[in-house]
């Protein structure tokens, strides 16, 4: 049978990618006025701002500005010890270890450190960073001899060593000093180390500074260091904030306060950067464009006359460390541009740099950007690009195996009712419906280990499960946890204890290890430990806008003060703006392969005015998202430079079909609706259940949606509501969520009798058990006939619906929006119908049509097209297996109906 490619979409598109969109926060008018005067910035500026500052006009002026001030760097706790001990090591010439973690913050804080110790007076400064694979994460004691016979005589930890005891301990018997800067939580107790530097010790509460990366933390001490010995006024004030922005992208901590502004002047260091090792990352990851005569050294090249010497030749022979790379000089062979935080530094350095921890060793990773040979810059850059490309390899091989598993443990629909025939969402595997268990736990003994925690992020966005991952073919496999909001991995790993070799992390990730013979125990008490902690939690992604705007206000003269805020990141996203019922105007798939999808969209009432669109990697939904017509959307606001002018260019972030046009017919139920007691509403129509859920959440009722068949954690959120006692559950099988032992009202409101008999038995059970009262409405009866006609068409619809699509012009050829019931109202003739239901008809009969080969789906100079093929005879309906089922319900369904209206009518109970 040929996919119904169509029949899903009301129920696919009820929500875009994320479950909920939140509206955006109000503002005091007044405050606005006053911040957009003060800033001179426009009205929606101001209210962002204002939002993002929690009302707080200097902050929401110095989220505008970047500017920030250092705290005084003598009076932090644990700095005048930690000063005094680096001031003896330069003065007696000691051997001091910088030991950092191995990602991209602890490179980068390992960077600083080293120079900033250097430039004070310290000669004998090495770094070094533990092992991924043979060591993990953190300060480790049984490394702390290889130091001592090195001669090491004081280590200065970066990004780690808050829960480094057993090391502090052992190297304190050898004699060697410690002083540890951090930015993890401290354990119940400190470290015995000269001094410890980390912003969330309760000492440095005052100082406001718990956002700070572990570049930043090693950033302080450097500062100070310089200071104390004189040196602040010989060092340039932007001195190591290129290495801080990489360690605030890497680490995705906020980007403001300090971050904020150490991010904006990083972007212009990295921009004008005097390291050849950056100079050269920026060039081969593409950022910075190379001169047609320019290619990268290779060491199977013979160097001579290659334009990567003409580079090498303008590095000093004794590189000063505080240069610039001159643009005249190199401008003829490396174009640079502006950079951006996101794009350029999130997207396109820190992955490198974390790619050499990931598939080899930090250390190559700190020699680039401490390289000062050009030549070997590129050599190096070139390495970690490979490793990230191979990384990007792993990765995906990775996740297309837990797909495949996860898509297998799908739940189908529930057997027996043919109601639920369309309800699975076939089209959408586990994503939408079918993924029954509240985490995912899965291993791979040939997965990489390097790589399963940036995998498991994506499980688990995809999802929205937190997501276990092991990799490992030894008898202990190391693991990766992601987690979603409500739950605390730490907590969680915590729990599952005594399953686990050890284990480490914070709220939102973690690590852990475990013997291969307890993987199977630990899924297990993992799920349950899972379960337990979101238990009165609802399970969904939420979109947080920040702004509603009408097409018309699409523009670059409004959205460039928006842009304006950069960079973006944690803390300060980019901003997320909504436009609620858009008409599609246009559509054609971007890119090699048509990986993309650009829309173009106008205003409900006309076409004047039109905004035009970028969604990346969606050219495979072109059909789902064009075929409604409209659609609500939220896009965010980039910039962009084109033939040197700068515009802005609108990202598409989720679409959804359009609520304002859903639900209408269901916004009287609220008078039915008790205030504080739990409600079932009961339709059979899967489609129906998610216009009334619709129209309940315009009403601003907490709502929540099941489907007949869901069950564990797809049905978690309707259990939540019925619990918590003052929301409201649409079902088509609410005998599956209520217990026979209530323990309180509940209102059970049947908005269309059931369709089959299976349905029609249990519902009449339902409404005898103890503590329900139920109501029949009589009045959605003839509503009810509609949604059966739309689901399951008669050959008379079919026809019609035929008729009108031959009658559009385009020579059989008809761009997928413009079939739409948008522009025929009563395409069918469906008397009554609302513009969901239109929907629904229209895609079952293109749907019964797709099967019978009289119209396909096709790209006309890559513009989504219905295709029309007319047949040369008599086409028999029986060929399409849908069109079959549907003629065998509509047969039973009438009189099913009418017997269950009989026994539970006007509002009366069996």
């Amino acid at each position: 049978m040929k996919e119904d490619v169509l029949a899903n979409v009301l129920m696919t598109y009820i929500t875009g990618s994320y479950a909920r969109w939140d509206h955006p926060v109000p503002t005091d008018p007044a405050q606005v006025d006053a911040l957009s005067e003060m800033l001179a910035v426009p009205a929606e500026t101001a209210s962002l701002l204002l939002r993002r500052a929690g009302g707080c006009i200097q902050d929401a002026v110095e989220l505008w500005t970047g500017q920030s001030s250092l705290p005084d760097l003598m009076a932090l706790p644990g700095i005048e010890a930690a000063l005094q001990r680096l001031g003896q090591a330069a003065g007696s010439g000691e051997k001091v270890l910088v030991y950092s973690d191995f990602d991209a913050d602890g490179v980068t804080s390992a960077v600083i450190l080293k120079e900033g110790l250097e430039f004070g007076g310290i000669q004998h400064v090495e770094a070094f960073f533990p092992c991924r694979f043979q060591d993990g994460y953190g300060f480790h004691a049984k490394l702390i001899d290889r130091f001592h016979e090195e001669g090491i005589n004081l280590i200065v930890t970066a990004d780690c060593g808050i829960t480094g005891w057993d090391a502090c301990e052992k190297a304190k018997g050898f004699g060697i000093d410690v002083i540890i800067t951090d930015h993890h939580r401290p354990g119940p107790s400190l470290p015995d180390a000269v001094s410890v530097l980390n912003p969330h010790l309760p000492s440095w509460e005052g100082f406001r500074l718990h956002h700070l990366t572990g570049a930043g933390v090693a950033y302080l001490l450097a500062k100070a260091f310089l200071l104390q010995r004189g040196l602040g006024d010989g060092i340039p004030h932007d001195w190591g904030t290129d290495m801080l922005a990489m360690s605030v992208a890497g680490d995705g901590h906020p980007v403001t306060g300090l971050n904020r502004l150490w991010a904006r002047q990083g972007l212009k260091l990295l921009q004008r950067t005097h390291r050849p090792g950056i100079l050269a990352l920026l060039c081969v990851s593409g950022v910075f464009k190379m001169g047609q005569d320019l290619r990268l050294y290779d060491v199977n090249d013979s160097p001579n006359d290659t334009a990567a010497d003409k580079l090498g030749e303008n590095v000093p022979d004794e590189w000063e460390g505080l240069g610039r790379w001159d643009e005249g000089t190199l401008g003829d062979l490396v174009q640079g541009r502006p950079l951006e935080f996101e794009r350029d530094v999130m997207f396109a350095l820190v992955p490198r740099i974390n790619a050499a921890a990931r598939l080899s060793h930090a250390r190559d990773a700190f020699a680039l950007l401490c390289e000062n040979d050009l030549r070997k810059g590129f050599e190096l850059a070139r390495e970690l690009d490979r490793l990230n490309r191979e990384r990007r390899k792993i990765e995906l091989a990775i996740l297309e195996e837990c797909y495949e598993r996860i898509g297998k443990l799908a739940v189908e629909p529930a057997a027996g009712d043919p109601a639920t025939w369309l309800a699975a969402g076939k089209d959408t595997g586990a994503t939408r419906y079918g993924y029954p268990r509240y985490s995912i736990c899965e291993v791979g003994r040939e997965w990489h280990q390097g790589v399963v925690g940036i995998a498991a992020s994506k499980v688990r966005d995809r999802h929205w499960r937190p997501c276990a991952l092991m990799a490992g073919e030894g008898p202990v496999l190391k693991g990766s946890v992601r987690g979603i909001p409500g739950l605390n991995v730490h907590q969680a790993l915590s729990e599952c204890r005594e399953f686990l070799v050890n284990y480490g992390g914070h709220e939102s990730a973690g690590g852990f290890s475990v013997r291969d013979e307890d993987i199977p125990a630990f899924a297990d008490k993992f799920e349950g430990v899972v379960r337990k902690l979101l238990e009165d939690k609802l399970l969904e992604s939420v979109l947080q806008l920040d702004g509603l705007l009408g097409v018309e206000d699409c523009r670059d003269d409004v959205l460039m003060p928006l842009v304006s805020l950069e960079p973006f990141g944690a803390g300060n996203p980019r901003p997320a703006l909504g436009v609620f019922g858009a008409r599609i105007t246009g559509a054609r798939l971007l890119g090699k392969t048509g990986e993309h999808l650009e829309l173009t969209i106008g205003a409900k009432g006309g076409n004047y005015n039109q905004a035009r669109l970028i969604w990346f990697g969606a050219g495979h939904r072109s059909l789902h998202v064009c075929f409604p017509g409209a659609c609500d959307l939220v896009f965010t606001p980039n910039r962009d430079t084109y033939l040197g002018r700068e515009r802005v260019s609108l990202y598409v972030e989720d679409v959804r079909l359009p609520w304002s046009m859903l639900g209408g017919n269901y916004l009287s139920l609220a008078r039915y609706i008790p205030d504080g007691s739990p409600t079932v509403v009961y339709t059979w129509s899967s489609d129906a259940a998610a216009s009334i859920w619709v129209g309940l959440r315009r009403l601003g009722a907490q709502a929540g949606l099941h489907l007949s068949g869901q069950r564990g954690a797809l049905a978690h959120n309707a259990r939540v509501i019925l619990e918590k006692g003052d929301g409201v559950v649409v079902s088509t099988a609410p005998w599956e969520l209520i217990d026979e032992d209530l323990g309180r009202e509940l209102r059970l409101l049947v908005v269309h009798p059931p369709v089959s008999g299976k349905s029609s038995e249990k519902l009449t059970q339902l409404s005898m058990t103890p503590g329900v009262e139920s109501m029949f409405l009589d009045t959605y009866v003839d509503d009810s006939i509609r949604w059966l006609h739309a689901r399951y068409p008669s050959k008379e619809y079919v026809e019609r619906v035929w008729k009108f699509l031959i009658g559009r012009p385009g020579n059989g050829k008809i761009p997928v929006w413009e079939a739409s019931p948008l522009y025929k109202q009563g395409i069918a003739g469906l008397e009554g119908a609302a513009y969901e239901q239109q929907l629904v008809l229209l895609g079952s009969c293109i749907s019964i049509m797709m099967e019978l080969d009289m119209i396909s789906s096709d790209l006309v100079n890559r513009m989504p097209m219905f295709v029309l093929h007319r047949p040369k005879g008599q086409v028999s309906l029986s060929g399409s297996p849908m069109y079959v089922q549907g003629r065998r319900l509509r047969k039973t369904a009438g009189q099913l109906m009418q017997r269950f209206e009989g026994g539970l009518r006007h509002g009366g109970k069996r």
